[in-house]
C-alpha cells in the first residue's frame, strides 16, 4: 500500500462545469472510501494480535449492543447500513461464538431481539482501547478542531444523501 498525500484543492462551485478536470484522488468518497479501508484493515490487525478473529462489522454490531442491549434485529440493519442477509450472517457467526443470544420479543412473537451474553459484555474493555488506539494513529497530529470540523462534515454529507435532509439543507420534519 503506497502512502500518498492528498492535497486540498479548492472545489469549483459549479464542478459539473468542468468534468474533464475530474481527479478521482480529491473526489471526496475515494479518500473517505481509502480511510476507512486502512482503518478497518488496522482494526482487524489489532483485533488479531489480541487474539480475536473479529470483522470491523461484527464489532460495529456489539458497540450498538454495548450502547443498547435487546435491540431488534431490524434496528441493527438500520443502524449498520447492511441489507438484512448480511446482518442475519454477522448476527450468526456472533452467536456462535457465544457473544449474543437471540431471543423472540415478548409482545411480538414475530420478531427477535439480539442481546450481549456476559462474554459479549466482557469484550468491551478488551477491544474499545484497540479500536480507540487505531483512532488516535489515524489523528496524530490532526487538531482536535479540524477533526470535529471533519466529522461535522461528514455526518452533514451522510444527511445530505440518505434524505434526511431537503434539498434546502433544512432538516424533514
Amino acid at each position: 500500500m503506497s502512502n500518498h498525500q492528498f492535497e486540498s484543492k479548492e472545489v469549483p462551485a459549479d464542478s459539473n462545469s468542468d468534468l474533464g478536470g475530474f481527479d478521482i484522488e480529491q473526489a471526496l468518497g475515494f479518500v473517505v472510501n481509502r480511510a476507512a479501508i486502512v482503518m478497518r484493515m488496522r482494526l482487524t490487525e489489532n483485533f488479531r494480535a489480541a487474539g480475536y478473529e473479529m470483522s470491523t462489522e461484527e464489532f460495529v454490531i456489539l458497540a450498538r449492543l454495548w450502547d443498547k442491549d435487546g435491540m431488534f434485529q431490524s434496528e441493527i440493519v438500520e443502524q449498520t447500513l447492511k441489507d438484512k442477509t448480511r446482518v442475519t450472517r454477522l448476527l450468526g457467526s456472533l452467536i456462535m461464538r457465544s457473544w449474543i443470544e437471540k431471543k423472540t420479543d415478548e409482545h411480538d412473537r414475530r420478531n427477535f431481539r439480539v442481546y450481549l451474553t456476559e462474554e459479549g459484555r466482557a469484550l468491551k474493555p478488551i477491544l474499545l482501547p484497540l479500536v480507540v488506539s487505531v483512532i488516535a494513529a489515524g489523528s496524530a497530529g490532526i487538531p482536535r478542531s479540524d477533526l470535529d470540523t471533519t466529522v461535522r462534515t461528514l455526518r452533514r454529507v451522510f444527511e445530505n444523501l440518505s434524505g434526511a435532509i431537503d434539498i434546502k439543507g433544512e432538516a424533514k420534519p
